[in-house]
């Protein structure tokens, strides 16, 4: 006879242990534990005087690793690094004379992502802030009917000017959530007196996984999005909208190919990769 009440895993305080608190049987608490105690070393580097410039333009997870590749940055002039492990390139690119780019190459936990846009917002002292990055599609809450293309959407703090126009793209409506460090930023530039923020997000097919406790790549085994090039085209043109700048996103793949993701080897399209 099976009895469900009875049948289970006894609660923690049930299981008799030499010590009352082994943690060996919860390592991942434990890791947890040790992660937000930890106080991490941010420290932006800045080839020549440091920069200061208007506009600030952050470039977050696989959406901003693969926009990245599409624009003319030129070299990399800065790199930010945590315990000496490098998360961030930066550039300032000269056809873009008021803007200085930010790409976080690897997924963050959760315990530095409001450090780690603290520490950029108040290093480059940008007043106009956007941001890339992507929201999941199968979890997105909406009063509308699915469709077979789901838009770029967009969020904007409370001071941002809204004069400007995005083109093809909708507004990320609540009780949708933003759980990677665009959330940081939007949150800081928000409580901000000098400070206007807008995210412009690409549709993800895949939920994100949770936030790691170390830092990983982007690009892991887990199914990969792979924007077409006409999606990346128009999210270049909504952040240009924001930032105020002329400027073309190209493909520079070859015919076939996927993104030249420098964190990790990846197939040809069809495998784990997928067109949105």
């Amino acid at each position: 006879e099976v009895e469900p009440l009875q049948d289970t895993v006894p609660p923690r305080y049930q299981i008799e242990s030499d010590e009352s608190e082994d943690e060996d049987a919860y390592p991942i608490s434990r890791v947890r534990r040790e992660a937000i105690c930890c106080d991490p070393n941010i420290l932006i580097e800045w080839s020549g005087p440091q920069e200061r410039r208007k506009s600030l333009l952050v470039a977050v997870n696989k959406a901003g690793e693969q926009w990245t590749q599409g624009v003319e940055l030129g070299e990399a002039k800065g790199k930010i690094s945590i315990d000496n492990v490098e998360i961030a390139s930066a550039w300032a690119p000269s056809a873009w004379a008021d803007v200085i780019v930010v790409c976080i190459h690897l997924r963050l936990p959760l315990y530095v992502m409001h450090d780690v846009a603290s520490t950029i917002l108040s290093t480059f002292q940008s007043t106009r802030i956007s941001l890339i990055d992507s929201y999941p599609v199968p979890s997105y809450i909406s009063s509308s009917a699915p469709t077979s293309r789901p838009p770029i959407r967009y969020l904007r703090t409370s001071k941002t000017s809204q004069d400007n126009v995005f083109p093809a793209a909708e507004p990320f409506y609540p009780p949708n959530i933003i759980n990677s460090p665009s959330a940081s930023f939007l949150s800081i530039i928000e409580h901000s007196s000098d400070m206007s923020g807008t995210l412009v997000l690409l549709p993800s097919a895949h939920m994100p996984s949770p936030a790691p406790s170390q830092f990983v790549s982007h690009f892991g085994p887990e199914p990969q999005d792979e924007w077409e090039p006409s999606t990346l085209a128009a999210l270049h043109e909504n952040v240009c909208s924001v930032l105020g700048i002329q400027s073309t996103w190209k493909d520079t793949r070859s015919p076939g190919r996927p993104f030249n993701v420098k964190a990790s080897r990846r197939g040809d399209i069809g495998e784990g990769g997928m067109y949105i």
